[in-house]
């Protein structure tokens, strides 16, 4: 900043002091550049949204007994994960502003269609277990800050208000006696940005039967 240095260092008449004000201006100067134009860094970003869901002629199960099987992805909110934006400033005030991205993702799976069954007591996420019913834990794991509504497939079940909310007030199928769950807003983090393939244990009472029918 030598535009700086050579009329406040003639003012101040060089010297020790003269040098010290010099420094002081440029200090000052450069952390005023550092407040108001701070360097902006960018975190790792997903270069889509759009997610995979299934496919007409998928298949879900019809189970008795209780028995663990992997279900299908029917409904994923605006058909896309969502993404979060955050952007901080980092080492107080002069630090560089950092933005970085996370994605969530809402979304249905159908587990089975001979409902209605006693229970869901756990689910798995790509193996890795998400909600636990039997040690009272409920949504565990990578699944922090997610929630988790199971419908048991009962005859008289209503349509989930986060389904009806996105594809529209009464269009929202109920799905009677298909047991099927909603996770919303699920980390992917851990997930590779993806829909996790879904698995959960089912409790129904009666002779164990496993058979299928199309979505």
């Amino acid at each position: 900043m030598a535009f700086v240095a050579t009329p406040v260092g003639g003012l101040l008449g060089g010297g020790l002091i003269g040098n010290i004000a010099v420094a002081a201006i440029g200090i000052g100067i450069n952390l005023a550049i550092a407040y108001f134009f701070p360097q902006k860094i960018k975190g790792p970003r997903a270069e889509s949204l759009k997610a995979q869901t299934s496919k007409y002629g998928d298949h879900i199960a019809r189970s008795y007994g209780t028995h663990r099987l992997a279900g299908a992805v029917v409904w994923l909110k605006g058909d896309q994960v969502d993404e979060h934006v955050r952007t901080e400033r980092q080492g107080k005030a002069l630090g560089p502003e950092v933005t970085s991205y996370t994605y969530t993702a809402t979304f249905a799976v159908a587990l089975a269609w001979n409902g209605p069954f006693v229970g869901v007591p756990r689910i798995w996420a790509d193996d890795k277990l998400i909600y636990d019913e039997s040690a009272g834990a409920g949504v565990t794991g990578t699944a922090t800050g997610a929630t988790i509504t199971i419908y048991l497939g009962t005859n008289s079940q209503q349509s989930d208000p986060d389904i009806e909310a996105d594809v529209g007030a009464g269009l929202a199928p109920a799905w009677p006696h298909r047991c099927y769950v909603v996770i919303k807003n699920l980390p992917l983090d851990e997930f590779g940005i993806r829909v996790p393939n879904i698995e959960a244990e089912l409790i129904r009472v009666g002779e164990f039967v496993f058979d299928s029918e199309p979505l």
